[in-house]
């Protein structure tokens, strides 16, 4: 055992696989591709174009966020399955700064996305009363704060995973353990506000205590969603595969399908709530999302994020193979975008369906720049964490259940 933790601790095992650099040359590209469909139907349309980038940008944020949050959690618990996804979660965290910069086209589409910044606002009573909280310079403060929050913790982190890189080191534990806690607690608070600006105030008259939850919850659900596909794509490498066993895949299964009860419980929570009060300013919400067009929208949706992966992830054998795994993973990204988009755009498209081409060119856009980010930060350190204590045992557990 200890000749396979020597071997994992040498040089070769700091070389990142060079497929890392060719997935992050086609993720650019692909991004450009769809920038330039973009840009051609913004020539002709201009109405759809920030609603379908505030979409893009939740979805990408989720992935982002959720990571940062996923990889709190487990420096908080000490699973093994953490020490297989550490140098994914860490290289999606690492991409807050590049999400703070692609706020600024929210900014500048303010008032297009938001009826309290619009001149028309102050006549309406009932968003004036909260104008104390829905006013420009304070939205925008609580922006700044909220990202100086999420970059300082993912620095940290990181910064501190780059010395156990270099030598072992017992006492940076309790600096884990220590930031981690106040980290996912000023994590659910910081999400809580950043949902309720950014997407609970495109209907300034409607209000839900639940709100900040379902975000937490579709945001972990995304990264742990992400994280097994990326770890497929790195099982045949080295030094990863040496330890991604099916029972790491099974680690992993397990708390995707924790997320995915996680995401309906609050889902369903939330629908209750509003729909027992039967208050109109309250349930016009749904409303809006159930009927017409939306309503089999709405019901296609339940089934797909959560009835049939609920299913399916209940099999032993699908957790245990890696492909199956990472197909639901895929399919779960997708249905957090689908998701993303059903809360988002019947508020501008009311009484009706609507799908434009920058529905989906703007959101790929977006994934492919941050993609192509994130392969660059993952190519960065060695795909181990090689002075880790929990690397021994985890080598253990694949030898043994490999046969080795």
């Amino acid at each position: 055992m200890s000749n396979g933790i020597k071997e994992l601790q040498t040089a070769a095992a700091w070389q990142p696989p060079a497929i890392l650099g060719g997935y992050a040359r086609r993720a650019l590209l692909a991004g450009g591709f769809f920038t330039l469909v973009t840009l051609a139907a913004l020539l002709f349309d201009r109405h759809q174009f920030f609603s379908s980038y505030l979409v893009g940008y939740l979805f990408c944020l989720a992935l982002s966020l959720g990571s940062l949050a996923v990889l709190m959690m487990q420096y908080l618990t000490s699973g093994k399955w953490g020490l297989v996804s550490r140098r994914v979660l860490e290289a999606a965290a690492a991409t807050l700064p590049l999400m703070a910069v692609a706020f600024i086209p929210i900014v500048i589409g303010m008032p297009t996305l938001y009826p309290w910044d619009r001149a028309a606002a102050r006549s309406d009573a009932n968003i004036m009363w909260k104008h104390g909280y829905l006013n420009v310079p304070f939205f925008l403060m609580r922006a700044v704060v909220y990202f100086a929050i999420w970059i300082w913790l993912q620095y940290r982190l990181r910064r501190w995973s780059a010395l156990l890189d270099e030598r072992p080191a017992p006492e940076l534990e309790e600096h884990f353990e220590n930031v981690s806690g106040i980290g996912l607690v000023l994590y659910v608070l910081t999400l809580t506000f950043a949902s309720i600006d950014w997407v609970e105030s495109l209907y300034p008259h409607w209000s839900s205590t639940m709100f900040g939850f379902l975000f937490v919850a579709g945001q972990g659900l995304a990264s742990f969603a992400f994280v097994i596909v990326i770890c497929l794509l790195l099982a045949r490498t080295s030094p990863l595969g040496r330890i991604l066993a099916p029972v790491r895949f099974h680690d992993l299964g397990k708390l995707l399908l924790t997320f995915v009860m996680l995401w309906a419980y609050f889902s369903f929570s939330q629908l209750l709530i509003l729909w027992s009060g039967d208050l109109p300013r309250e349930i016009t919400y749904y409303l809006a999302r159930i009927h017409g067009a939306w309503k089999a929208f709405c019901i296609a949706l339940a089934l797909a994020q959560f009835a049939f992966p609920f299913a399916m992830l209940l099999s032993k054998n699908l957790k245990r193979a890696a492909g199956p795994l990472a197909a639901m993973g895929i399919w779960i990204l997708v249905m957090r975008w689908v998701d993303l988009y059903w809360v988002i755009q019947p508020g501008f498209s009311p009484g009706h369906f609507q799908f434009h081409v920058f529905s989906l060119s703007v959101p790929l856009a977006l994934l492919g720049f941050w993609l192509a980010l994130f392969f660059f930060y993952l190519r960065r350190p060695p795909l181990l964490p090689a002075f880790d204590p929990l690397l021994a045992e985890a080598i253990e557990d694949a030898e043994m259940e490999m046969g080795a």
